[in-house]
C-alpha cells in the first residue's frame, strides 16, 4: 500500500510546494483502492527504481499511460511515482558523493519536472515520458554540470543535453559550455566509470538551417563550432517546442516574431525549409 508519510517525505525531500498534497492523497486513496491499479503501481515502481537503467529508454517508445501502467489509471500517478523515488534518489545521491550545489541542482530537475510539465500539460497528470525524465535523474543516469546535462547513454558514449535554463544561473556561452564539459569529465569517471567516452549532441541547435543563418559570435553558432555535425531527421516538432512553446501550430503565418531568431525560423518554415536535426560528435581536443 502507498503511505501518506511516504508522500510527505517524498514532497519534502525534493521540495515540492505542499499544494500538491491533496492531489498525490487522493491519488494514494484512488489506487489503494483499486487492486489492479495498486498492482500495476507497484510493477512500475520496482522497474523505475530497482530494474536495468538501460532499460529507462524503453519508456520513450510507449504511446500513453495505459502501456505502462493498465488503463485508467488515476492520471496523477506518474506525478505520484515521481515522489515516492525520494528514497532511491537519496540513496544514489549519497553513494556518488555528489557535492551540495549538485544535490540540489539534483532536487530542482526533479521538482521542476514534477511542477512544471504538470502546469504546462493540465492533463491530470505529468506526460509519463516526463516522469521517466525525472528517473533518470534518481537513478543518476544523467547528471548536471553547471550549463550542461549529461547522460550515460550506453556504457560508451556520453549524450550532452541543453536545459533551457539552469539553476546555477550560467549562461549559453562559449566559456560555460567548455567549462561544463572540463569539469564534467572527472565525475563522468567517477560516477559512470567511462574514462574519455565520445560525447554527442543531438539537438535542433545544432540544426544547420538555423545555425547557417546566424553570426559566427553567436552563441549557437559557437556551440555548433564545437562539434562535427552530420544531419538527422525532421525537427521542426522540437524547435516548435523551444523556440514556439506558446504559439498555434495550426496557423504557421501566426507564429510569433518577437525575437530575430522566431522570424528568421518562421520565413523558412513559409518557405517550406525542411529542419533536421544536428547529430554532433565533441571534437578531439576539447
Amino acid at each position: 500500500m502507498i503511505s501518506k508519510s511516504d508522500i510527505d517525505n517524498g514532497l519534502l525531500y525534493f521540495g515540492i510546494d505542499d499544494k500538491y498534497k491533496e492531489q498525490c492523497y487522493k491519488c494514494q486513496e484512488a489506487i489503494n483502492n483499486n487492486p489492479l491499479w495498486l498492482e500495476a503501481f507497484k510493477r512500475v515502481f520496482e522497474f523505475l527504481n530497482y530494474g536495468d537503467v538501460d532499460c529507462l529508454k524503453t519508456v520513450w517508445d510507449l504511446n500513453d499511460i495505459s502501456q505502462l501502467f493498465t488503463e485508467g489509471i488515476h492520471p496523477f500517478a506518474t506525478n505520484l511515482m515521481v515522489v515516492l523515488g525520494y528514497k532511491t534518489s537519496r540513496e544514489n545521491v549519497e553513494k556518488a558523493k555528489l557535492d551540495e550545489i549538485q544535490i540540489q541542482v539534483h532536487k530542482q530537475r526533479v521538482k521542476s519536472i514534477f511542477q512544471s510539465d504538470f502546469a504546462i500539460d493540465k492533463h491530470g497528470g505529468i506526460r509519463f515520458i516526463m516522469m521517466s525524465w525525472a528517473y533518470y535523474f534518481i537513478r543518476m543516469r544523467i547528471i548536471e554540470v553547471g550549463r550542461l546535462q549529461y547522460e550515460n547513454f550506453d556504457g560508451q558514449c556520453i549524450r550532452i543535453h541543453i536545459p533551457e535554463t539552469v539553476p546555477t544561473g550560467e549562461k549559453f556561452d562559449q566559456n560555460a559550455v567548455l567549462a561544463s564539459i572540463n569539469e564534467s569529465k572527472a565525475l563522468v569517471k567517477k560516477l559512470f566509470g567511462l574514462e574519455n567516452p565520445r560525447y554527442e549532441c543531438t539537438s535542433w541547435l545544432l540544426c544547420k538551417e538555423v545555425v547557417k543563418e546566424l553570426g559566427e559570435q553567436s552563441n549557437i553558432y559557437k556551440f555548433y563550432s564545437l562539434f562535427d555535425v552530420e544531419d538527422g531527421d525532421d525537427c521542426l516538432h522540437d524547435i516548435f517546442d523551444n523556440v514556439f512553446p506558446y504559439d498555434d501550430y495550426d496557423d504557421y503565418t501566426a507564429l510569433s516574431e518577437d525575437t530575430s531568431l522566431k522570424k528568421m525560423i518562421k520565413e523558412k518554415i513559409l518557405k517550406g525549409v525542411t529542419f533536421r536535426l544536428g547529430k554532433g560528435v565533441l571534437k578531439e581536443g576539447i
